[in-house]
């Protein structure tokens, strides 16, 4: 297997292994940017991978509630 579909295949299964997690969760790079989330951390906070992915995460408290 070429290093491109491996490294292809294990962000397949990392993705498939974070969205079997009921809780919401998010993963961060070191800078603290979004790089995923789970179903249940878009599904909880009700807004969109387009909307987070990428986006460095905030540390105001207040801004991590869910929305009404």
């Amino acid at each position: 297997m070429s290093a491109k579909k491996n490294t292809t295949a294990s962000q397949k299964l990392s993705n498939d292994i974070i969205n079997t997690i009921h809780e919401p969760l998010i993963v961060l790079d070191q800078d603290l940017r979004v790089v995923t989330a789970s179903r249940s951390f878009y599904d909880f906070f009700k807004i969109k991978p387009k909307e987070t992915v990428g986006q460095i995460v905030s540390l105001d408290l207040e801004a991590l509630k869910p929305r009404p």
